[in-house]
């Protein structure tokens, strides 16, 4: 995850564990350790091979779950990290995902009883930031 995400979210949204969206961020993707046919291959078998294998680790009862954020924030028990974690990884390789960037901004406007419109282009706007360097970064990942 890029730390101008974390930046922005932190002094913009809800309440929310930085900390766990900052290590979800980095460790969703753990089990393609063992399953790392999933680079090529469709399937969120590495979210379950990940799971376990932080749960074999010991790690904290909540820790474990963020391997099937990606897969998992649109469905009603996903926590705002969870969504948190979902939209900094699409941002980090410079996508856009506008079902669940609403998802995030409606929640917000919510609880936090601020015009939608206000808060999106706000997400939006931090959002084209980041995702403008993603294609580098992928570039330079992955020589």
């Amino acid at each position: 995850m890029h730390p101008k995400s974390v930046g922005f979210l932190s002094e913009n949204v809800l309440p929310h564990s930085e900390l766990l969206v900052l290590i979800g961020a980095v460790l969703h993707d753990i089990g393609k350790i063992e399953q790392n046919d999933a680079l090529e291959e469709p399937g969120d078998h590495q979210e379950v091979v990940g799971e376990r294998l932080l749960r074999a680790l010991g790690v904290s009862v909540r820790l474990p779950s963020v391997c099937r954020a990606l897969g998992a924030w649109a469905e009603e028990t996903a926590t705002f990290e969870d969504k948190l974690i979902a939209l900094a990884n699409h941002v980090w390789k410079a996508g856009r995902y506008e079902a669940l960037e609403a998802l995030i901004v409606k929640e917000v406007a919510l609880r936090l009883r601020l015009p939608y419109w206000e808060l999106f282009m706000e997400l939006d706007e931090a959002v084209e930031k980041i995702t403008r360097s993603g294609k580098s970064r992928l570039a330079q990942a992955f020589r």
